[in-house]
């Protein structure tokens, strides 16, 4: 008998986020960016954040936020159900919402911050 932590785990959708920035609107919307452009100010524009489901190739849900807007604040949007599992990159990590995650038996993926503290 395997004694690893996934052993006859089963997940019930498999899901990917990720989001893409669309720079446009400068004079309207908030700029975006660490690293201004040559003339000082930062580009203004969209961020479109969506959930896929991973064994249909589709998008399941679509935000789209100024692009100021942190990529973890589209967790809070998700309603998922129990025995998912989702993977993101480190722009998502949210511990509060892991937490919530956990209690809920969602599972996910995602690379720790550079600054993380933990214990193995």
């Amino acid at each position: 008998m395997s004694n690893c932590r996934t052993f006859g785990l089963t997940f019930k959708e498999v899901l990917l986020i990720d989001s893409t920035t669309i720079r446009l609107f400068s004079d309207i919307l908030k700029g975006v960016g660490r690293n201004p452009k040559e003339d000082g100010k930062k580009k203004g524009g969209l961020k479109v954040h969506m959930l896929i489901d991973a064994v249909q190739s589709v998008g399941r849900f679509i935000k789209i936020t100024e692009a100021k807007v942190h990529d973890k604040n589209f967790l809070k949007s998700l309603e998922l159900i129990s025995h998912s599992m989702v993977v993101f990159d480190r722009a998502y990590n949210y511990y509060h919402q892991f937490a919530l995650w956990t209690e809920k038996n969602i599972f996910f993926v995602t690379r720790l911050k550079k600054d993380a503290v933990y214990e193995i």
